[in-house]
């Protein structure tokens, strides 16, 4: 449902709309008006004039609506398409609306006028950004195991909405509080609508920072309308949230759950450790208030997920102790993500001592399991069992082929491969302000970037894993030295784990016993 941006400030009210929607005398029409109401309560009720087209027809208007509705849609369209006849022609573009709000609030968002969410001078930008592409290269993803992954179609932007930051993770080197870091309007207008003129049947969002939380409400209403009014049609767009948790509360649970933006929060594990090494700016602790937050998005299946940094404490401490506090934690499903350096930088987790820090981690897993109790599951861990059972991993460091599918763009424009390069110029494409998207992802210095990307790949293909780890993630061949041996990813003993079970007594590891 997209539309073309319109400066005419034609607008009414839903209020007459809604009203002729609740005469229609089904079950349904409650769970519509309780939509509807969501959906103006945060953005507002006024409609302004845009060119909806309501399906003429019971099953393209059953398509419309919510999944949830099942079977029983049909019922409720049947009575509202014969109701709809009747209706006043004056109504039509409001109840239009109404239904576009209540059953796709992103759609729902063109709706609505211009002025009620930006400046004149904003709406004259977002009005030049708009731009028919044309055909849109349907989105086709060949993710099969022992394949290299191809992103057809597809395109995955780090959107750096902010640097700001309420924390100052000890290990952190993303935020920043200059002023030039926080992205701007004239920022994600460009990036938004840039990433979308590319033309990919889908493009996904990850909203990301410093704090993406810290952009506000409004801020996020704004983003979002800016993706609505330049999605081309055929275009699916989708937003995700990384954010520490801290700032959530039931308002900024309504707009996510309204929008339909899943969160993943960032966890250190118990609290000693959390609290260590993510306090917040003032130095206080911050357990208590990251996992309210995590709890709040369950209370609204908002989670997608849990990340964890693994330092050096969290390796000496042992797989053992960590697998105990998640479980007591109640976190069954959580990523891990070693401690890197920044760029230029030495330190953080050597990818040896993580890899072993998995391997002992899937014993005690198996430990508890053996033992009777609720093992937790780790992304990494299942996303190499995944890939040894022959199916996808749906992890994109076991996929190979990431560089162009996958790009990060910072609050000052500038637009890199992955957000694990930041800092690196060499990673960097170049910026928005100076060269638009396409050109850049088609640039020589981003053929380099892939050649950069896929170094180290021709000695990594001896490895017998290789067609399954398509040599890991190229950030860790970029962590290493140039001049480094070995016909390995240094992922093979997480393989070896889960391709010989057999191997491994169960008793043997229960009671630990090296493989």
């Amino acid at each position: 449902m997209n539309a073309s941006v319109s400066r005419v400030e034609w607008r009414t009210s839903s209020g007459a709309a809604r009203a002729w929607l609740a005469t229609l005398d089904h079950p349904l029409t409650a769970d519509l008006l309780t939509r509807l109401d969501r959906f103006e309560s945060l953005v507002g009720t006024a409609v302004a004039a845009c060119p909806l087209v309501l399906p003429a027809d019971e099953s393209s208007l059953v398509a419309w609506t919510p999944r949830a509705w099942g079977l029983k849609a049909g019922g409720w369209c049947r009575l509202f398409l014969e109701r709809w006849r009747t209706a006043p022609q004056a109504l039509q573009p409001a109840i239009q609306a109404c239904l576009l709000r209540a059953w796709r609030p992103f759609g729902g968002l063109i709706t609505c006028p211009l002025s009620d969410l930006f400046w004149p001078d904003e709406i004259d930008q977002l009005t030049a950004a708009r731009q028919d592409m044309g055909e849109i290269e349907v989105t086709r993803l060949n993710l099969r195991a022992g394949t290299k992954s191809v992103y057809r179609g597809y395109l995955c932007v780090i959107l750096k909405v902010t640097r700001l930051c309420n924390l100052r993770c000890t290990y952190c080197h993303d935020w920043s509080d200059a002023p030039q870091d926080h992205s701007q309007f004239h920022l994600i207008l460009r990036a938004v609508g840039q990433a979308l003129q590319l033309g990919k049947g889908t493009v996904d969002f990850v909203l990301h920072g410093g704090e993406p939380l810290m952009l506000g409400r409004r801020g996020m209403l704004r983003l979002l309308a800016i993706q609505a009014h330049l999605a081309q049609g055929g275009q699916t767009v989708h937003n995700h949230l990384q954010t520490n948790g801290t700032l959530l509360d039931a308002a900024w649970l309504d707009v996510l759950e309204t929008f339909g933006i899943r969160a993943s929060v960032s966890i250190d594990g118990p609290r000693e450790v959390h609290d260590r090494s993510r306090p917040d700016a003032l130095g206080r602790g911050t357990f208590d208030r990251a996992m309210h937050g995590l709890e709040l998005l369950r209370s609204r299946h908002l989670l997608s997920g849990v990340l964890m940094v693994v330092t050096a404490e969290v390796l000496a401490r042992g797989a053992d102790a960590l697998h105990a506090s998640l479980q007591a934690l109640g976190l069954l499903d959580v990523g891990l993500i070693p401690q890197r350096p920044a760029a230029g930088e030495t330190g953080g987790i050597a990818h040896a001592a993580f890899v072993r820090f998995l391997v002992d981690f899937e014993h005690s897993a198996r430990a508890a399991s053996a033992a009777g109790q609720t093992r937790v599951h780790l992304r990494e861990l299942d996303a190499v069992q995944q890939l040894v059972s022959g199916k996808p991993s749906g992890f994109c460091e076991l996929g190979g082929n990431c560089v162009g599918a996958f790009i990060s763009i910072e609050a000052d424009g500038r637009v890199s491969h992955c957000d694990k390069y930041t800092g690196d110029a060499t990673y960097v494409y170049g910026n928005l302000f100076e060269t638009d998207l396409g050109d850049l992802l088609r640039s020589e210095r981003a053929q380099s970037i892939a050649r950069r990307a896929d170094a180290g790949l021709t000695r990594l293909r001896a490895c017998r894993h290789f067609a399954l780890c398509q040599g890991g993630c190229p950030h860790e061949r970029y962590l290493q030295p140039s001049g480094e041996q070995g016909t390995c990813c240094g992922m093979g003993p997480l393989f070896d784990l889960f391709e010989a079970p057999a191997l491994r007594p169960l008793a043997a590891v229960v009671a630990g016993a090296p493989t």
